[in-house]
């Protein structure tokens, strides 16, 4: 289970680090595209507050015509009262129970549009800065680097296929060898524990997306728990595969 994990999470690094680096997946957001979503997140959350003001004034008369209902000794009803009434259920003014019910409802769906608003903000600040770094010396660095870790991922897969394939043992590659002769081998274990917890935290912060999502206390609580387990299963497992690659002499 452990292996998996590495596995997808290999994978899942080697995915998100030319997402992360090239230019070419960098959407150019512009400074009027965040003012227009911040402008129509200031109009939600003004209408918002208005439905909520006109909740609270239907509670209010509602509460009062109740006081006030109570108070009288004795209602009498007449055939005026009557035919009043009828003509109030069958096509008359809504009730305030059915206008506060309405209320309500439209404001439900107005914070859901505030969330949903909210969150594609967030994105397109995010989408902002990087639009603006790809333009800077070190975003140029970023896109070379991404480009190299591309060609060597492709690399990777290819010889990773032919072994699979053809049954061959896997040798150690071009970079890891440089990396064996510039780094010793203490150096070398804190740079893969390093890689090692700089992959599982990019993945842990993707997942915040998905907590961001889900609803309900339940749901949350099982995805912290098997969060859990991911990430005890990932530390055994890259430990173990670290210790068994170490000389014996170490």
């Amino acid at each position: 289970m452990g292996t998996w994990m590495i596995a997808i999470l290999s994978g899942y690094a080697a995915v998100s680090v030319p997402y992360s680096y090239l230019t070419l997946f960098v959407r150019p957001v512009e400074a009027f595209e965040v003012t227009a979503m911040e402008e129509q997140c200031r109009q939600t959350a003004a209408l918002c507050e208005e439905k909520k003001k006109r909740i609270a004034l239907l509670q209010q008369e509602k509460q009062q015509a109740r006081l006030a209902q109570a108070a009288k000794p004795g209602t009498a009803w007449g055939l005026g009262g009557v035919v009043k009434g009828m003509m109030g259920g069958w096509g008359g003014a809504s009730s305030p129970q059915e206008t506060l019910r309405q209320l309500e409802a439209e404001l439900s769906s107005l914070q859901q549009l505030a969330r949903t608003l909210q969150q594609e903000l967030g994105e397109l600040r995010v989408e902002r800065v990087r639009a603006i770094e790809s333009r800077t010396v070190w975003g140029h660095c970023k896109n070379l680097a991404g480009y190299a870790m591309s060609a060597y991922c492709v690399y990777k897969m290819f010889t990773s296929v032919k072994a699979l394939i053809w049954g061959e043992d896997l040798v150690t590659d071009p970079v890891g060898r440089g990396l064996s002769l510039a780094l010793r081998s203490y150096l070398t274990l804190v740079f893969i524990a390093a890689i090692s917890v700089m992959s599982l935290r990019g993945f842990l912060r993707s997942l915040r997306r998905i907590f961001r999502a889900v609803k309900g206390s339940a749901m949350a609580s099982h995805l912290v728990l098997l969060l859990s387990q991911v990430t005890g299963f990932y530390t055994i497992s890259s430990v173990l595969l670290i210790r068994k690659n170490v000389p014996l002499k170490y």
